[in-house]
């Protein structure tokens, strides 16, 4: 069951013709003038930090088009990935979803999730490599992203609670490892998950990064 929580602009502006369409990515797929933007690099960081810790795609037009699905129990985090993806996120609400548990009475966290449009750039998950990850590390863009859908601050520490499979198939651990200066235990009630920390005064300046911004923010159109 899944309950609407935000409307996304009924319409989007191409920066090509600066004309107004319902579905701008079906404009530039059939437009013989315009097409499909090439992605701008911060953008690129933005979906690679989603992809690390909440991002999925979901298979279309039998695989020749997939869409990228942000999961998330934090809502302002979606609307904040919204605000700043502009045209890339679809007009479908973020929606909250509910499962069986918490049909039946149990207590559960709430999870909501976002919809990015198809993007030819990216057909695939990235797979993060040894040669990336201290890149990724550093990059602030990529890890304000990660950390605003994952991380948090207490007490002057900032951590970050990962599932260990999902993170080690990804590749994407030896980024937070690097990030957090290999400071991280697993937990103590299971092998599944592994939480990153780190002093917040050593890290804050990457999670404090501005958003980017440009053409692709609707406010700028």
């Amino acid at each position: 069951m899944c309950a609407k929580i935000s409307q996304a602009p009924k319409t989007d502006t191409c920066p090509q013709c600066h004309m107004s369409f319902e579905a701008i990515t079906t404009h530039w797929d059939m437009s013989s003038e315009c097409s499909f933007p090439k992605l701008p690099r911060q953008v690129k960081d933005i979906i690679y930090g989603i992809f690390s810790v909440r991002g999925s795609l979901e298979t279309r037009n039998r695989g020749r088009r997939n869409r990228i699905s942000v999961n998330s129990t934090r809502l302002d985090a979606l609307e904040q990935l919204r605000s700043v993806l502009g045209v890339y996120t679809t007009r479908t609400p973020i929606v909250e979803k509910r499962n069986s548990s918490e049909r039946f009475g149990e207590s559960v966290n709430k999870n909501y999730v976002l919809k990015l449009r198809p993007i030819p750039n990216i057909q695939s998950k990235p797979q993060f490599n040894n040669t990336k990850g201290a890149e990724y590390a550093s990059n602030g863009v990529f890890m304000k992203t990660a950390f605003l859908l994952q991380g948090r601050v207490n007490n002057g520490s900032a951590s970050m609670r990962i599932a260990v499979d999902k993170a080690r198939k990804k590749g994407s651990d030896m980024i937070f490892k690097e990030f957090f200066r290999n400071r991280w235990v697993e937990d103590r009630e299971g092998e599944n998950y592994v939480t990153y920390s780190s002093p917040y005064d050593e890290v804050k300046n990457l999670i404090a990064t501005d958003w980017p911004r440009g053409w692709w923010n609707r406010e700028y159109m």
